[in-house]
């Protein structure tokens, strides 16, 4: 019975597409699609483009389709979807969903400044190891500088970490690393 209310709704649900697109990483720009077509059910994909060529490309090891909208939104969910794309596939209507503003850290000391790219860390570990790099590398023993970019807009550095999921103590462990700098 539930499977046939799945058949149903999929016949009654208009079609759409909903597009999430992710930040620009390493010369390549990245793209979620879920899809929706009347009787044939939901789709979910990602597309890649190499910004050198231009040219968009199905990533096929990503193609999954004849899905319900739960398994669709799950599957989307792993590809890391947003609050807004999810509420567009959950009221069916398309919906473009733009990259978020690039959060930068810049670290500036003695030898220069290295950016760090927040959305290019998947985890807290992972950009503290960055970090600690960034540290040597411009030799921040005797002057360091920290500062926090949004798009091109700068801000406290600490507040970058109240918008990335692994942000929760980072503030706290930057500051155990840098304290005897």
């Amino acid at each position: 019975m539930l499977r046939f209310l799945h058949v149903l709704s999929s016949f009654l649900t208009p079609a759409f597409e909903v597009e999430q697109q992710f930040p620009p990483r390493c010369g390549e720009r990245r793209s979620l699609h879920v899809t929706h077509r009347p009787g044939a059910g939901y789709a979910v994909f990602e597309t890649r483009t190499d910004e050198a060529q231009g040219e968009p490309a199905i990533d096929a090891e990503t193609f999954e389709d004849g899905l319900t909208r739960p398994q669709a939104l799950r599957l989307a969910a792993r590809s890391g979807t947003r609050p807004e794309t999810a509420a567009a596939v959950q009221a069916s209507h398309s919906a473009l969903v733009p990259a978020p503003v690039p959060l930068r850290l810049e670290v500036h000391g003695d030898l220069g400044v290295v950016t760090l790219h927040l959305h290019e860390h998947l985890d807290q570990p992972g950009f503290l190891a960055a970090l600690e790099w960034a540290l040597r590398t411009t030799d921040a023993a005797s002057s360091l500088a920290l500062i926090g970019r949004e798009g091109e807009q700068e801000l406290a550095w600490q507040v970058l970490f109240e918008r990335v999921p692994w942000g929760r103590g980072t503030v706290r462990e930057i500051e155990r690393l840098t304290a005897h700098l």
